[in-house]
């Protein structure tokens, strides 16, 4: 949701530096999900774009702005009030969800990130070198973990999984036996 914001002021302040805009964006971003995951941005799927680098960069600096968190924050809580849903983002099991009935913190080596993004950026026809990546995965990293509001940080029932050495079907099996042992289901 923080990278389709990111979009949306990209397109109108590419600088992001005019409070005014940004508060009149808010009140004009409709960002939501389509039933596939997607995620739609006044409408339309934008899943995408949002994965350019510098959306992603943008989006972090966006998530310091009290006026921008404290939004997206009361749009994601709206998301998930029902429960059965599925949610990812740095503060989720800790600001958005603190009462989650389960929470996975995810990591990660930052040179296994940054090849896994080159990997995915590729297969978009964008190509960045692996150094500018890990670069800029560090810097994001050290951003959220700073930041005043809702800092990137696990929660204390979170279960912390290393997907370092794992594919992603590895991720999502190891996340599915979580949940199924959360509900109490053998797998």
């Amino acid at each position: 949701m923080y990278r389709a914001f990111a979009l949306l002021v990209s397109r109108r302040d590419p600088n992001a530096h005019d409070p005014a805009q940004v508060h009149e964006l808010l009140s004009e971003a409709d960002i939501g999900f389509d039933d596939n995951g997607n995620i739609l941005l006044n409408g339309v799927d934008v899943s995408r774009e949002i994965l350019a680098p510098d959306i992603a960069l943008l989006a972090s600096e966006l998530s310091t702005n009290p006026e921008v968190r404290a939004k997206l924050v009361e749009k994601q809580r709206a998301i998930g009030k029902d429960g059965g849903v599925v949610l990812e983002g740095r503060d989720i099991g800790t600001v958005v969800f603190p009462d989650a009935e389960l929470k996975i913190f995810l990591v990660a080596d930052a040179q296994v990130r940054a090849e896994r993004r080159e990997e995915e950026l590729a297969k978009m026809g964008t190509q960045i070198s692996i150094d500018t990546l890990r670069q800029q995965i560090e810097e994001r990293d050290k951003r959220d973990r700073e930041r005043a509001i809702s800092p990137l940080r696990k929660a204390a029932d979170a279960i912390e999984v290393d997907t370092t050495g794992l594919t992603i079907d590895g991720q999502v099996e190891r996340v599915y036996e979580l949940a199924h042992k959360k509900i109490g289901l053998e797998h």
